[in-house]
């Protein structure tokens, strides 16, 4: 599908299904204001019939201040009033205009009058006021308690899991489930942070199922494992393996065979169920005595001596796995039980959890009265603003879609479909791509308002490559700078005029070490100091930002991290 560029002020009006991408810095909240206005002054519709949907309780009180700004704005302009700003976006909208100039009066007096009966909600506040709204419709009971701790009722439903799951099986089986998660409380600890809308794997599998496969293993392994004991014990005598991987064969190995022999419960480590697997055959061989000859590299040489072992190494590589694989499963089976069990225990309880509304909604639409509600909704609300619908998953687009995504509607969807990989955020990329099939028309936000011209261009140039975020259907669209190139520039008053701006993209690549290769915590010092370093420059000496020309202040400088234990090490090395 064509996508258009998005005009606030003058882009048409229109019925279906809107998809506006807005990358960071394009005016996304600016075009949303607009919308509210052109819908309130052109199509005469009060506020409380534009519904507008965001996701945090910060962003609804931010769209209420934008859309009053903007409905003053244009008060004050059709009366006549001095334009205050740069911005003549209003202006222009106002001259274009077909409308009596009092009757424009009148329906921006009335929305300022109105603004705090605005229909401005969280998804979840949305979802409760139509739930207890249309009680009778949803089938949800009337004064159902709104909570946002689930603490008791999980911790009831995994306690009655655990004695289901647990305590009727045999000793065995009871080591091996437990031997990465070893009382309820850490097993529901396991899965709490995973949302609804994250898709899981792996895929449903029975528990039963996945223990006799481990079971069918461990067989297969225990009537190799003494042969291999062997064949491994003689080949110390050249000293073919290195000395960790004997110290470690020498103090695991008995465990390992006393499991799979069935003489001991207690599950091995993951080093001792590694000891026959073929990467750790490989791995422990003595690299001095398999140097690279004129015919054969280091690693075929070690790969034809673990052959010439004749260790079949099959169970023991899908052995480790498989231990694994019982706790996914485990993991799994006690989620998809506490998402079903949770729901029916807050229903007895008449309450309701944040998570719950949706699903209760979506369900409703979906239900015996599901057409009557979707009906009821759309005669309530003439037109739906989605703010950050990258961030809606598919219960919630489940919603939208199915009220709002008629052609007799207006349904804005408007996001950063690149924001849509960010998981921790309970984001969805396929819930995205497809409201983006869905859509009836696509739209972009082509000026970004907020960065250097020469930060935009970089970025642009970053991403000018084929499917840069890998899925085909998730296009990068380059946007165009609005700012002056003055505006935003950092300089260094100490260098001469010529070479005071510094670039506004700047790529680091670490060195190379002083000998092998760079482990995880020595390359993350490294880049830590380097980092520090730099910043300590910035603050020291005479670095300015313009277009105001002040000293660089630690209150404009962002470190992104991926953790915050790498934060907490930022923090420290800056003191």
């Amino acid at each position: 599908m064509h996508i258009d560029y998005f005009d606030a002020a003058h882009t048409e009006l229109l019925q279906g299904i809107n998809l506006i991408e807005a990358s960071a810095g394009t005016g996304k909240t600016y075009a949303i204001a607009m919308l509210v206005l052109r819908f309130v002054v052109e199509h005469d519709l009060a506020l409380d019939k534009i519904l507008l949907v965001t996701f945090t309780k910060a962003a609804t009180e931010e769209l209420k201040d934008r859309v009053r700004s903007r409905l003053a704005e244009a008060r004050r302009l059709n009366a006549g009033e001095p334009n205050k700003g740069n911005d003549l976006t209003v202006i222009n909208w106002l001259d274009q205009l077909d409308i009596d100039p009092d009757v424009i009066k009148q329906r921006l007096e009335l929305a300022l009058l109105n603004i705090d009966q605005a229909s401005i909600f969280t998804i979840h506040s949305f979802c409760q006021r139509v739930l207890r709204e249309h009680a009778l419709e949803s089938g949800q009971l009337f004064d159902a308690e709104l909570t946002d701790d689930l603490s008791s009722i999980k911790q009831a439903c995994v306690d009655d899991f655990w004695r289901k799951e647990i305590y009727s099986r045999t000793q065995w089986q009871v080591a091996v489930l437990t031997a990465n998660y070893a009382t309820p409380d850490a097993l529901l600890a396991s899965i709490n942070v995973i949302t609804d809308g994250m898709t899981v794997y792996p895929e449903h599998e029975a528990l039963d199922d996945a223990l006799q496969a481990l079971e069918r293993l461990v067989n297969s392994a225990k009537d190799e494992v003494v042969v291999y004991t062997t064949a491994i014990q003689t080949s110390f005598n050249d000293e073919k393996f290195n000395g960790s991987y004997r110290d470690v064969f020498e103090e695991q190995m008995p465990l390992l065979t006393a499991w799979l022999l069935g003489n001991i419960t207690q599950v091995p480590d993951a080093n001792s169920l590694a000891l026959f697997t073929s990467d750790g055959l490989v791995g422990g061989l003595n690299g001095n005595k398999f140097r690279a000859s004129k015919t054969q590299t280091s690693a075929e040489r070690k790969a034809d001596y673990v052959a010439s072992l004749a260790i079949n190494t099959t169970p023991f590589d899908d052995l480790a796995d498989a231990v694994q694989h019982v706790t996914l499963v485990l993991r799994r089976t006690l989620l998809e039980t506490l998402r079903a069990e949770l729901d029916k225990r807050l229903q007895q309880l008449n309450v309701l959890s944040f998570d719950s509304l949706i699903t209760r909604l979506s369900e409703a639409l979906t239900g015996d009265n599901g057409e009557q509600l979707a009906n009821e909704l759309r005669g309530r609300f003439a037109v739906a603003l989605i703010d950050e619908f990258q961030d809606t998953d598919s219960s919630q687009w489940a919603i939208f879609s199915t009220v709002f995504g008629v052609e007799s509607h207006f349904l804005y969807l408007i996001g950063d479909p690149k924001q849509a990989i960010y998981k921790f955020r309970g984001a969805a990329i396929f819930t995205y791509l497809d409201a983006q099939k869905q859509a009836t028309h696509r739209f972009t936000l082509s000026k970004n308002w907020r960065s250097h011209p020469q930060l935009v261009t970089a970025v642009n140039a970053l991403f000018q490559r084929d499917n840069p975020f890998i899925l085909e259907e998730l296009a990068f669209h380059p946007v165009e700078p609005a700012k002056s190139v003055s505006d935003g520039e950092l300089r260094n008053s100490n260098l001469g005029l010529d070479s005071d701006v510094l670039a506004p993209l700047v790529l680091w690549q670490l060195s190379d070490p002083e000998k092998g290769y760079w482990k995880k915590p020595a390359a993350e010092q490294e880049i830590r100091v380097t980092v520090c370093n730099e910043i300590v420059e910035l603050l020291t000496n005479d670095y300015r930002l313009q277009p105001k020309n002040q000293r660089v202040q630690p209150k404009d400088i962002a470190i992104l991290v991926r953790s915050n234990r790498q934060a907490q090490d930022y923090q420290n090395a800056l003191r």
